[in-house]
């Protein structure tokens, strides 16, 4: 069957995965995020159609060909193949070497967890300097305008 549009109802439906930007009648316009996950599983061996499928967007929805030529369209995007995000990055290695092994070592699997883990808190306690700091500022500047005044 050869799908073209989206009943109102689905487009609703669309709109409120985590893995769509925007969705209309006639088109769906997906997250960089899901983007970057998406190829990352499929590079690992995963089918598309199941990628999809695990955030709520079945091919019986979908449709196994826009699938396809969204894979194929995000493989060629350059800012969708490097992948700037550390931690992703960490992620698909990780599960690129579970999937290389037959068994892997317990400790290999602590290791890389643990690293992964390190990473996402030290992203976080970046972000945390970050607010601290913009918002010491305010205070700071309005204490020194006072001293002028």
């Amino acid at each position: 069957m050869h799908r073209v549009l989206f009943l109102p109802e689905e487009v609703e439906y669309l709109k409120s995965t985590s893995a769509v930007k925007n969705a209309t009648a006639n088109r769906i316009t997906y997250t960089d995020s899901f983007k970057r996950m998406c190829l990352r599983r499929y590079r690992a061996g995963e089918s598309a159609a199941i990628i999809f499928e695990s955030v709520g967007l079945p091919s019986s929805l979908i449709g196994a060909k826009r699938i396809e030529r969204s894979i194929a369209r995000w493989k060629s995007d350059p800012s969708l193949t490097e992948d700037k995000d550390p931690v992703a990055q960490a992620e698909s290695n990780l599960q690129i070497a579970q999937s290389d092994k037959e068994a892997p070592d317990d400790r290999d699997l602590l290791i890389s967890r643990q690293a992964l883990r390190i990473m996402v808190l030290e992203r976080e306690l970046a972000a945390l300097r970050m607010s601290a700091r913009q918002h010491a500022m305010p205070a700071a500047a309005l204490d020194g305008e006072a001293a002028l005044v």
